[in-house]
């Protein structure tokens, strides 16, 4: 959930009427990171992905990053994310913090052999199992 908070823009989010009483209400249904924000004005402005990519990764940085500042948060390889795979709870969830045990965890943000579908997609994986299309993000508080 920390992941797609920072994809969305957090309090940042750029869209028009994305905020409300100071909470980001509709960041989830961006199409990618960033949309709405910058100079930007389609995916290809912020993302590498399977119809600009020629199949390949790219360096960090090389597009547009989201309102805070973060590069690749849609797009290039998918980000293996701490969180644990699980239906999500019905209703309204505040810090939903996830299933405490699992054996699969979540990838989001698409990847260059992929379009999106949007911020809020996700997807399953065994950690144990390595693909070069997918990678993760070193983050400290």
């Amino acid at each position: 959930m920390e992941w797609m908070w920072a994809a969305m823009g957090a309090t940042k989010d750029a869209q028009n009427g994305a905020m409300s009483g100071g909470i980001n209400v509709s960041g989830y249904s961006k199409d990618y990171a960033g949309q709405g924000y910058g100079t930007g004005s389609s995916a290809d402005d912020y993302a590498w992905h399977e119809d600009n990519s020629d199949g390949q990764t790219h360096p960090v940085g090389e597009k547009l990053p989201n309102e805070l500042g973060f590069y690749d948060m849609s797009g290039n390889v998918w980000e293996w994310c701490f969180d644990i795979y699980a239906t999500y709870p019905a209703g309204l969830e505040v810090d939903y913090t996830g299933r405490n045990s699992g054996n699969e965890r979540i990838i989001k943000g698409s990847s260059i052999f992929a379009d999106f579908s949007n911020i809020s997609g996700r997807f399953n994986i065994v950690p144990t199992h390595r693909y070069y299309n997918v990678g993760f993000r070193v983050c400290k508080p």
